[in-house]
């Protein structure tokens, strides 16, 4: 019995193997499956541009030689004899004309002379006419003043300051004692014209009026 199902065992072990056998060879000789073909791609490059011709230069046209034109000489009349003209006379020759002589200026005339005594006594004049202002006197003011005034034969015009005292109620008076003062008469030799002078004017507290 043992023996008998071995058998069968052995039987159907090798059946088995049979049929794997089988297969195996049968699928060797199946063939095989045809793979899906891919779509081919077409690359499509584009076109390159044909290179420039070189341009020939233009044919230049050989100039057409004109026939020059025939100038036809023309008979030239006979030449006309004029009649001589005198020689004119010789102009004078006129002498260049000088400009005028620019007009003279006449100098001022020399200031006169003033004798020094003369104008210590006009100055002592203007000094002793002089009239010390109460307010100066008062706040102790003192000073002195340069006056510059025309004279005339005894009287005077145009007083004015050249130097100032500093203080406005001196240079005042000093003005008003030169318009004021009893002048000396003029030398003989100055009667009669206009001199100038030029007085300094003091004031002090010792000063008596």
């Amino acid at each position: 019995m043992k023996f008998a199902l071995s058998k069968a065992g052995l039987i159907a072990l090798a059946l088995e193997i049979l049929i794997i056998v089988v297969f195996a060879v049968a699928m060797e000789h199946q063939p095989e499956k045809e793979k899906p073909k891919q779509p081919l791609v077409m690359l499509t490059f584009p076109a390159l541009p044909d290179p420039p011709k070189p341009q020939t230069p233009p044919k230049q046209e050989k100039p057409v030689s004109r026939p020059k034109p025939v100038h036809h000489q023309q008979p030239r009349p006979d030449p006309v004899e004029q009649p001589k003209i005198a020689d004119a006379a010789p102009s004078p020759i006129q002498a260049p004309t000088l400009p005028p002589a620019p007009p003279k200026v006449e100098s001022p005339a020399p200031a006169p002379v003033i004798a020094a005594s003369f104008r210590s006594a006009v100055r002592a004049s203007v000094q002793a006419a002089v009239r010390y202002p109460y307010a100066a006197r008062m706040a102790h003011v003192s000073g002195k003043a340069l006056v510059s005034f025309s004279y005339h034969d005894g009287t005077t015009s145009n007083p004015s300051i050249v130097t100032s005292s500093g203080y406005a109620m001196l240079d005042n008076a000093a003005k008003q004692a030169v318009e004021t003062a009893s002048y000396p008469p003029p030398p003989p030799e100055l009667a009669g014209r206009t001199l100038q002078f030029q007085v300094w004017v003091r004031f002090s507290q010792n000063q008596v009026q």
